[in-house]
């Protein structure tokens, strides 16, 4: 289940006020993040409205079988997200980006994700590899794929 929108909008809201002072011009935050039995997942992205940069911090905490806490696993992917954007936004942005790793956060396992897009460059490449596709009759790929939910 997808995190509800009014917490997605108060998520980036509080990020905004936390870390305002990091921002450039036109930058803002969106949130978003899925809800399952064994874990949550948390999104917290930072970039520009058009598209041209976008950067991603991904937390995933994991629920232990028998576990029920499903909030107390979401209000630690949202502390841990923010403490990892923070710590990227004051050491200057750095390149860096990060694969999903184990890390700890207040003494509990969580997967970390440090990503670096360019959405508008992506859905143009996305554009243009399907017309040469569709120019060349391809059509490998499966329905979807490549494509975000």
């Amino acid at each position: 289940m997808k995190l509800p929108e009014d917490l997605r909008r108060q998520a980036a809201r509080l990020l905004a006020e936390r870390h305002g002072p990091h921002l450039r011009s036109g930058e803002r935050f969106w949130v978003d993040g899925v809800l399952e039995k064994d874990g949550v997942e948390v999104e917290l992205a930072l970039g520009d409205p058009e598209g041209r940069d976008r950067t991603e911090v991904t937390v995933r905490v994991r629920i232990p079988e028998g576990a029920t806490d499903l909030q107390a696993a979401l209000d630690l992917a949202f502390d841990a997200g923010d403490a990892y954007l923070g710590q990227w936004l004051e050491e200057g942005r750095p390149h860096v980006p990060i694969d999903f790793q184990p890390a700890t956060f207040e003494g509990k396992a969580v997967e970390v994700r440090l990503l670096r897009r360019r959405p508008a460059l992506e859905e143009e490449a996305d554009r243009l590899l399907a017309e040469a596709d569709g120019a060349t009759g391809g059509g490998s790929a499966e329905p979807g794929e490549g494509t975000e939910p």
